[in-house]
């Protein structure tokens, strides 16, 4: 496993380019060093994970239609500024929200699970 440290220099590394800012100047980017999640199968703790950002995400659009949720909403916006059709280019957010009524979030490997179910769960896209 790598160190805190090591892990920290991971996050000081990344770089954003200016003209995101630009076309942006709200932006936000939230970057999490993860180690010790080994790509294996789903399991009992990813499958709760998921579970969990099903109901959120149900709680939600129980009273918010997806394209009014504040981070699709600021996504689409987004896409439209550089040219992209929302409708066709989703964010990932949105796509894996548009899911959850139509048979839930994926169940990929606990990887990616631990991805998905955190992204529903806090709409960060």
């Amino acid at each position: 496993m790598r160190s805190v440290t090591e892990l920290q220099k991971i996050v000081d590394s990344a770089v954003i380019a200016r003209n995101v800012f630009d076309l942006r100047p709200d932006y936000l980017a939230l970057l999490i060093a993860v180690d010790g999640i080994t790509p294996s199968p789903s399991d009992s703790t990813s499958e709760s994970l998921l579970q969990s950002a099903e109901q959120a995400a149900k709680d939600r659009l129980s009273t918010t239609v997806v394209t009014e949720i504040p981070a699709v909403k600021a996504w689409r916006d987004t896409y439209k500024s550089f040219g992209a059709k929302p409708k066709k280019y989703q964010s990932s957010i949105e796509a894996l929200t548009r899911r959850i009524p139509n048979g839930g979030l994926p169940r990929v490997n606990r990887l990616t699970d631990v991805y998905n179910g955190t992204q529903s769960c806090t709409t960060y896209p």
